[in-house]
């Protein structure tokens, strides 16, 4: 149960702020690519293959539809295939070396460390989580990668556990979830910014301000944007 994970973390240092902005990770703080994303599914199927028994293009095909359809491919993989409950604990680790297919992300870099030192030249800290549907440990190396791990409060990501269901984007409880870590007095101006249009829309529907990217190098000057309008 999500209520059981928040127990674990110390809500009451969000409760000063006003205003926060959560980001999406993939296609969203970095532009992917296809080479970027085989590489990062190549991990994962090298991993699962033991029990899915698949060709890695029919695999790179089912995580597309998967994704799509649960929000995540190995939410799919569990919900259509057998697999071993020692595999499923281990998904958490699952992590493709994909840093030499990363385009120029300076943009985020200089974003997120003026965003860090003020908003809009007004005094007071706004805090930046990152709340993606990527496991733990694929997230954690992005975010290193990008250099950015040191502008982010928190992470919020998906875990797995055998006989658990997957708790993630867009389902209203893994909002719930994060409202409970930054949001618990439902008091904050939230801005949310992702490439995929249902989790924005299912993120205004939680109270956040959704803001779709269509574009990861444009995030920049979108969030510039949504600052301006919205942090006043």
């Amino acid at each position: 149960k999500t209520t059981d994970n928040i127990k674990s973390i110390n809500t009451s240092i969000y409760d000063k702020e006003d205003k926060c902005i959560i980001f999406d990770i993939d296609d969203t703080l970095y532009k992917e690519n296809h080479d970027l994303v085989s590489a990062r599914r190549m991990a994962g199927y090298n991993y699962l293959n033991k029990d899915l028994k698949i060709s890695f293009d029919e695999y790179f095909k089912l995580s597309n539809e998967y994704t799509k359809t649960y929000g995540t491919n190995y939410k799919g993989f569990l919900t259509n295939f057998k697999i071993n409950n020692e595999l499923i604990k281990g998904i958490d680790n699952i992590c493709g070396k994909i840093h030499s297919h990363f385009t120029d992300y300076s943009a985020t870099v200089n974003l997120l460390k003026k965003i860090s030192i003020s908003v809009l030249d007004e005094p007071g800290r706004v805090r930046i989580f990152c709340f993606s549907n990527s496991n733990s440990k694929q997230s954690e190396y992005v975010l290193n990668v990008l250099g950015i791990s040191p502008y982010i409060d928190t992470l919020i990501c998906v875990g797995y556990l055998p006989n658990k269901e997957v708790i993630c984007k867009p389902m209203p409880e893994a909002y719930n979830f994060v409202n409970h870590v930054v949001n618990k007095n439902r008091n904050k101006i939230i801005l949310f910014f992702d490439d995929n249009l249902k989790n924005v829309n299912d993120a205004n529907r939680a109270g956040w301000i959704g803001i779709k990217v269509d574009d990861a190098n444009d995030i920049e000057k979108i969030v510039e944007k949504a600052m301006e309008k919205y942090f006043k």
